[in-house]
């Protein structure tokens, strides 16, 4: 995933992360769960989530929007969470968590 030009700094170690576990792009597949992994104990806002898949996805705000508010109340399968926050800790999920 090459790095959008208007990509703001405070998003680059999330980018960072995301785009290492997801090198050829994030599937519909995995959307959801990533989702709900970046929800998880607060670490991004629903606006933040929905700001920063602006960037990564042709995906619109709103609709993100709608998406990781529906991930709160309809979570995914955890053997879906479990699969995609794999990938994630192999690219420093765990640093991504502890980072101020």
């Amino acid at each position: 995933m090459p790095t959008p030009v208007d990509l703001p700094e405070y998003y680059l170690s999330t980018y960072n992360m995301i785009s290492c576990a997801f090198p050829d792009g994030i599937t519909d597949e995995d959307y959801m769960p990533l989702v709900a992994i970046l929800r998880e104990e607060g670490q991004m806002s629903f606006r933040s989530i929905a700001r920063f898949f602006t960037f990564v996805t042709n995906r619109g705000y709103p609709q993100i929007y709608n998406d990781a508010l529906f991930s709160e109340s309809n979570p995914p399968n955890q053997s879906e969470i479990v699969r995609v926050k794999y990938k994630l800790i192999l690219c420093g999920y765990e640093q991504w968590v502890d980072a101020p």
